[in-house]
């Protein structure tokens, strides 16, 4: 029941490939959009440790080499989905 799920696919966890199918179907179920999580990708890593599964490699990735990139774009992204202003 979480408002968004982040999910890391650095090192192709299989245990967050399954978090991501099951918020992906449950959302499909309730008739939702399916916009409700985030996909990240550490590139820094060694080359087998940044493969993502062909069911995931379509859907929008953040990808970073850095975490102050990472923290940057995911700023926008969580203020974008949560439609969030700055205070003033």
């Amino acid at each position: 029941n979480c408002g968004m799920l982040v999910g890391d696919l650095t090192y192709a966890r299989p245990n967050v490939y399954h978090e991501i199918g099951f918020i992906m179907g449950r959302d499909k179920a309730l008739g939702r959009d399916g916009n409700n999580f985030i996909l990240i990708l550490n590139e820094s890593v060694e080359e087998d440790d940044k493969k993502v599964g062909f069911n995931l490699s379509s859907i929008k990735q953040i990808r970073f080499t850095q975490t102050e990139e990472l923290a940057l774009k995911l700023k926008g992204n969580i203020t974008k989905f949560y439609n969030l202003t700055a205070i003033k």
